[in-house]
């Protein structure tokens, strides 16, 4: 926002992603047997979540994601969502084009990024007006298991996948559109 590519409106969507999280975790502290007895009053059954699950399978629920399915956990095992937006973007060895080894994490942090093994998908993040940067898997970055990114990320060869600065999944399509501009996150 204050880089002027986001508006003013986004940081609200900060405390309807985060809150549900800190409340979560605050859940399973003394959801666990070690901390039950630090609890005053009756104790509930909580559901223990799995420890990978809490800190890397987080999922944001916020005016900023598109609505999905919410009967889906709050959260699980981050090779268990698939691209399901709202959550972290998993984690899959590849290589550059200019042949440097790293990770789809290394691709996050700058600004947003649609993931794609369809180059038609460029056409997209085109005239947005907002910087996107488009990485064609397969030509811009080789994956070391080249069926890795439709299972990782819950996308046919001809979907794709927009990821956040902050890394999370933002929003998805499945399979190609007949015209992808018409599909994009901002129409």
């Amino acid at each position: 926002m204050l880089a002027g590519v986001s508006r003013p409106e986004l940081l609200e969507t900060y405390d309807a992603e985060r809150r549900p999280i800190a409340l979560l975790r605050h859940e399973q502290i003394f959801a666990r047997a070690d901390f039950k007895v630090y609890l005053e009053g009756p104790t509930t059954d909580t559901e223990v979540i799995d420890d990978v699950a809490m800190e890397l399978g987080q999922r944001y629920r916020s005016g900023a994601l598109p609505v999905t399915d919410d009967d889906l956990p709050a959260a699980r095992r981050p090779d268990e969502w698939n691209g399901q937006p709202g959550t972290r973007a998993p984690h899959l060895p590849l290589v550059t084009a200019a042949g440097i080894s790293c990770s789809t994490l290394d691709l996050f942090g700058r600004q947003w990024v649609l993931l794609s093994e369809n180059g038609v998908w460029q056409q997209a993040v085109q005239g947005l007006g907002v910087p996107v940067t488009f990485v064609h898997i397969g030509h811009d970055a080789i994956l070391t298991d080249s069926t890795a990114f439709t299972s990782a990320y819950g996308v046919s060869p001809g979907g794709s996948i927009l990821v956040r600065p902050d890394g999370y999944i933002a929003w998805r399509s499945v399979d190609e559109p007949s015209t992808p501009q018409r599909h994009s996150p901002t129409h």
